[in-house]
């Protein structure tokens, strides 16, 4: 179960690829360290096919790279109602978040498919959570 209030760092809308119509929008949130104003003020966070990323002009300690990765998630969200993917497409960067709703994986008759991360430590391809979302309060 994906619980969560966090700080909406980056937002992609898909309208014409294959999951556009079960997963709307694609958003980066960042908690703890990434959800600190101050922290974010040296950094550029961005999305592009499916990934989140982050880059900085201070050059960050191996320390501070596996707390930053941490503490950004790259969630595929399906709205389990209109109500929720409205929210979902109204929220945008420096929000504050409250969401809801099970971790899942996603199986098309076509064949098409996306699993979910169960980590906060991995990176990369098959790092992003794909959450059905019941509940997404603007704060």
């Amino acid at each position: 179960m994906a619980d969560a209030r966090a700080r909406v760092l980056s937002g992609e809308r898909y309208r014409m690829d294959t999951r556009a119509a079960l997963m709307p929008r694609d958003i980066a949130f960042g908690c703890g360290r990434m959800s600190d104003t101050e922290a974010l003020e040296s950094m550029k966070i961005s999305q592009s096919g499916c990934f989140a990323f982050w880059r900085t002009d201070v050059r960050p300690s191996d320390s501070d790279i596996t707390t930053i990765n941490a503490s950004i998630a790259n969630m595929h969200l399906i709205p389990a109602n209109d109500g929720v993917r409205d929210a979902i497409l109204r929220a945008r960067a420096g929000h504050v978040v409250s969401l809801s709703g099970p971790l899942v994986d996603v199986r098309a008759p076509s064949g098409w498919s996306i699993n979910t991360s169960l980590s906060r430590d991995d990176t990369g391809a098959g790092a992003c959570e794909v959450v059905y979302v019941e509940t997404f309060d603007l704060q």
